[in-house]
C-alpha cells in the first residue's frame, strides 16, 4: 500500500488505513505521518507493515536452515558477499496475502543490513524482475525511467556497482523469494566475549 506523497489525497490514505490496520483515523493519520518522514529519508524504500510468522530460514556460507547449503546457494552467498562487502546480513520479511483464486500468496521485503541495527537499503522484491530485465535490456516502456532511478539509488545505498545489480537482485530474490529465506548473512556474526 502506498502511504507517501504519491497518492491522490491523505484523507484516502488515513481512512484505508485505519480499515486494513483496524486502527482508528487518529492512529492511522500518526502512522501515515511517520511513513512519510520515513519516505523523506528513504524514497526509494519499501518495508513490509505486517509480517508473517514465519520458520526461521537462515542461509549462511555453510547451510541453508540447518542443512548442508548447496552449491548453488553457496555461490549466491559468495556473490552477494563480493558485490556487497559494507552488508552484513539480509532480512527477508513477508506478508501472506490472500489472491483471487483463493490461494494466499506470499510477498517478500528484503532489507540490506551493515550492522544489527542500521538499515542501507529496503526493496520490495515483487517488482524485481522488471528491474533485473530494465538493467540488462534497455527498454522504453512507462516504467524504465523509473526503475532505471530505483537501480541508480539502490546501488549507491548498497554501495555496490550499478552493472552488479541485476546479479545482486537476482542472487537476492533466489534466496528470499525461491527458498523463502528468512535471513542471509553474509558475514559471521562478531563474537561476543
Amino acid at each position: 500500500m502506498e502511504v507517501t506523497t504519491q497518492v491522490a489525497t491523505a484523507s484516502k490514505v488515513v481512512h484505508r488505513l485505519a480499515k486494513t490496520l483496524n486502527i482508528d483515523e487518529d492512529d492511522a493519520r500518526e502512522f501515515r505521518a511517520a511513513c512519510v518522514n520515513l519516505h523523506k529519508l528513504n524514497p526509494r524504500g519499501a518495508w513490509c507493515l505486517i509480517p508473517a510468522e514465519e520458520t526461521s530460514m537462515v542461509i549462511d556460507e555453510n547451510s541453508a536452515g540447518g542443512e548442508v547449503l548447496h552449491d548453488y546457494l553457496r555461490v549466491a552467498v559468495e556473490g552477494l558477499r563480493e558485490m556487497l562487502p559494507r552488508i552484513e546480513t539480509i532480512r527477508c520479511d513477508a506478508y501472506m496475502a490472500g489472491s483471487p483464486d483463493g490461494r494466499l500468496k506470499r510477498k517478500a521485503w528484503v532489507r540490506f543490513m551493515s550492522s544489527k541495527d542500521t538499515e542501507e537499503a529496503a526493496i520490495n522484491t515483487s517488482a524485481i524482475a522488471t528491474h533485473i530485465k530494465d538493467a540488462m535490456i534497455r527498454g522504453n516502456h512507462q516504467f524504465s525511467h523509473a526503475n532505471h532511478v530505483r537501480l541508480q539509488a539502490w546501488a549507491k545505498q548498497l554501495n555496490a556497482f550499478e552493472e552488479d545489480m541485476p546479479e545482486i537482485l537476482h542472487l537476492v530474490s533466489l534466496c528470499a523469494v525461491n527458498v523463502l529465506a528468512t535471513e542471509i548473512r553474509l558475514r559471521p556474526a562478531p563474537r561476543t566475549h
